[in-house]
């Protein structure tokens, strides 16, 4: 549920966001937050968590709406791909992908 960019940002999703990714400074300083409730591009709902990939990409993993969006550092729309909706874990592998553990396998790039 937390994440952290190359500029030392913190990312904090979860249940905590509740629709939202809150990105605080490495001093703690609250910044801004990435995205809103919904189910749009760029629109979360209630739990997300983030992986940071390669280049600072985020990879959100939207449970309420069965989906990974990828996003810019910034919170820009890239792309989505749907999940399945009763996958068990998640992780970030070495190099900046990232691994869905469910029935079937899904590694984020």
């Amino acid at each position: 549920m937390v994440g952290r960019l190359s500029t030392g940002e913190f990312l904090l999703g979860g249940v905590t966001g509740g629709g939202e990714i809150f990105v605080y400074g490495p001093n703690g300083r609250f910044l801004r937050s990435i995205g809103r409730r919904g189910e749009g591009p760029g629109e979360l709902r209630n739990t997300a968590r983030v992986l940071v990939g390669r280049g600072d990409t985020l990879f959100v993993v939207d449970d309420g709406n069965a989906r990974v969006q990828v996003l810019t550092p910034s919170g820009d729309f890239v792309r989505s791909f749907p999940v399945p909706a009763t996958y068990r874990r998640f992780a970030r592998l070495q190099g900046g992908r990232g691994i869905l553990d469910s029935e079937h396998l899904a590694v984020l790039r």
